[in-house]
């Protein structure tokens, strides 16, 4: 998720059920950036998606 629709996804996991559901934010805009600053972007949130992925679920 882009900081600028962070209040966007926790309206819309409340809404679904899945109030606090987890999700990582990066920078603003995605359409416009370039190639490299994606790849960038995608370096500094790498070890977050990793947390996320291998936390164990809550019941």
């Amino acid at each position: 998720m882009t900081e600028k629709f962070v209040t966007a996804a926790q309206l819309m996991g409340q809404v679904l059920g899945a109030e606090g559901y987890p999700f990582i934010v990066t920078e603003h805009p995605f359409s416009s950036a370039t190639t490299d600053e994606l790849g960038a972007r995608a370096r500094r949130v790498a070890h977050t998606c990793g947390d996320h992925l291998l936390r164990p679920r809550s019941t």
